[in-house]
């Protein structure tokens, strides 16, 4: 392992492989620091897996309706197991496709966490203990699930929606706190399993934040698939009872239920970087705040990705990537968000 590099990148999700990829590509001396697996969120406890699961209850309920297209199908079953070992090969198989590109693309893979020590260098630890240096720093460490204040997540019975991926078990019911696309997502799921889901948004909608038109279809489509919806219901306090958890509203009302998942959304994941005693600009949920270039307060620093608080997206994260690296490079590339295109 060399310690002085050209740039160093911390994350190898989207937007730290996509960067590094593109630095090595254009001759510069490259090394990605990653303290568990590439892919990021998005491969990793994201849309990859949430879209594996989804695509197997899409195959079920395309078999449960098979008789409105004339044909007959008898004994369907499913196995929960089954869908999460079919959904962690996926993952796994990306993972090494993503290594032969690191690989062929000569980039040194350094496993461990890294911190800051300065402007241009780097303490590695954990799995690697090192110090490096580096002309250019980019900073994609990506985001991780938000909590509620009086509420533990235990990964038992009060999942968030990294835990709740590896659930093998089917629970007969199960309360969503969230109604953003993370919450519909699992409720989109599960709903179709059986399980008796329920929604708690504090909104005054599920999707809020994305219209009225998107939000309203939604509303009736889960609605006639069974799933019970609460807006404009606060979570006062969520408490384990011997046969699942008891969530207490700002309505009074209480629900039980045999398991609950906390998907509020997701938090810039800047702890630990000692950012602030670098003096490095951040906002007020702790997100690093960039220029159109992806540049930080410390102009040899760049931040790229969820880490940045803006648009929470893959493609997105790929792309401020590519802008930074472009940027280091002396070639002419700005961030643009005024068309970043999402799905649901």
């Amino acid at each position: 392992m060399e310690k002085n590099y050209d740039i160093a990148i911390i994350g190898g999700g989207p937007g730290g492989y996509v960067a590094a990829i593109r630095a090595a590509q254009l001759g510069f001396r490259v090394c990605l620091i990653e303290k568990q697996y590439l892919g990021g969120v998005c491969l990793n406890v994201g849309c990859i897996p949430t879209k594996a699961l989804l695509t197997s209850t899409d195959a079920l309920d395309i078999i449960n309706k098979a008789s409105s297209f004339a044909i007959k199908v008898d004994n369907v079953s499913f196995n929960l197991s089954d869908m999460i070992e079919r959904k962690d090969k996926i993952i796994e198989d990306l993972r090494e496709g993503l290594k032969g590109l690191i690989t062929a693309n000569k980039i040194d893979v350094i496993k461990g966490k890294g911190k800051l020590l300065s402007k241009d260098s780097i303490e590695i630890t954990g799995q690697t203990n090192a110090t490096i240096s580096a002309k250019n720093i980019v900073i994609a460490t990506g985001s991780y699930p938000c909590e509620i204040p009086n509420i533990k997540v235990d990964h038992k019975k009060i999942y968030n929606s990294n835990s709740l991926l590896c659930l093998k078990k089917l629970p007969k019911s199960m309360l969503i706190i969230g109604g953003g696309y993370i919450g519909c997502e699992f409720a989109s799921f599960y709903v179709r399993l059986g399980v008796k889901v329920t929604i708690v948004e504090a909104l005054p909608s599920i999707l809020y934040s994305h219209g009225k038109d998107l939000s309203d279809l939604l509303t009736k489509s889960f609605k006639d698939e069974g799933i019970e919806i609460k807006t404009n219901s606060k979570v006062i306090k969520c408490e384990e009872t011997q046969t699942g958890v008891e969530l207490h509203l700002d309505t009074n009302e209480v629900i039980e239920s045999e398991i609950a998942l906390v998907a509020t959304g997701r938090k810039p994941l800047t702890q630990n970087l000692n950012l602030e005693n670098l003096g490095m600009k951040l906002g007020k949920h702790k997100e690093i705040i960039v220029d159109e270039k992806m540049r930080t307060s410390i102009p040899n620093i760049f931040a790229v990705g969820d880490v940045i608080g803006q648009w929470m997206l893959a493609h997105t994260a790929s792309h401020e990537g590519l802008v930074a690296i472009d940027t280091i490079a002396n070639i002419e590339n700005n961030m643009e968000f005024r068309a970043v295109p999402a799905i649901i």
